[in-house]
């Protein structure tokens, strides 16, 4: 099985206000591509395909390109394509996907608050965070650094939580970030899918909850003058899940895929006019 790196384009990149768009951000562009059958042409093709995986019987799968629902909400702001060094005055903050994040995503010097399991729920009420030996709650940690943006990533682990109760802890957390910094650009990154082969060993982690979760933080931002990010729609394969190559337990995202994500990040930031 042969998956299509994703081609970045920055054309045509949304106004603040608007939902970014879809096809060409995330997303395979193979417009205008023509492809004779000859073994030349295929050669020429493949060369042209970067960052590819291959697994399964040698058959040919290109990555879907799922609809990018992302959403700029923050005050007098446009989208724009930036480089790592945006990510040097910001803090990430969230689960053990976004540990992954930090550890793989080949961007130096990252401000995390980060730790595996966390729940939106225990932000502010359990010392989960270990910073040079010491513990702190979500609240703590985040007042140890300085930051102008903030990354959030959560809800995994909060799928067995009610919905409302999610998305209130969820705001709860992005009012403590506006308590630090007021004008703090807030990222909520869309809860990454999840593989199949995931239901063995996370039985109440499903799609339809995801997506439900993922409507309601796409909602948050626009409520709350925020950044939504679609992060999830680069993972996904044909049928809404992650897809195959991408994960190494059907949750968590792999070393080698991580550039999907960094990507999208980084063509996907906002910038105060």
């Amino acid at each position: 099985m042969l998956f299509v790196h994703p081609v970045l384009t920055t054309d045509n990149l949304g106004a603040a206000g608007n939902s970014h768009p879809a096809p060409n951000v995330g997303g395979i562009v193979m417009k205008n591509i023509s492809v004779k059958k000859s073994v030349l042409s295929w050669t020429l093709l493949l060369v042209l395909v970067l960052g590819t995986v291959f697994s399964g019987a040698g058959t040919l799968k290109v990555q879907a390109a799922a609809p990018d629902n992302s959403v700029n909400a923050y005050n007098n702001s446009t989208w724009t394509t930036v480089d790592a060094s945006y990510l040097q005055d910001a803090i990430l903050v969230g689960n053990s996907r976004m540990k992954g994040f930090v550890l793989y995503s080949g961007i130096p010097n990252l401000q995390a608050v980060v730790t595996v399991g966390w729940r939106v729920a225990d932000y502010a009420t359990k010392k989960k965070i270990s910073i040079n030996g010491k513990k702190y709650t979500g609240p703590e940690a985040v007042r140890l650094f300085s930051f102008r943006k903030a990354y959030l990533n959560f809800g995994l682990n909060d799928l067995t939580d009610k919905e409302s109760s999610f998305v209130a802890n969820y705001k709860a957390i992005i009012e403590d970030l506006k308590a630090v910094n007021p004008n703090v650009i807030i990222y909520i990154n869309s809860i990454l899918p999840v593989n199949p082969s995931a239901k063995r060993k996370y039985p109440k982690v499903t799609q339809p909850r995801i997506d439900t979760y993922n409507a309601d933080l796409r909602q948050l931002a626009v409520d709350e003058g925020c950044v939504y990010l679609d992060t999830a729609s680069v993972f996904m394969d044909d049928s809404g899940h992650m897809a195959d190559g991408l994960t190494s337990d059907g949750v968590h995202v792999n070393e080698a895929s991580m550039y999907l994500w960094r990507d999208f990040w980084l063509t996907h930031a906002v910038s105060s006019n």
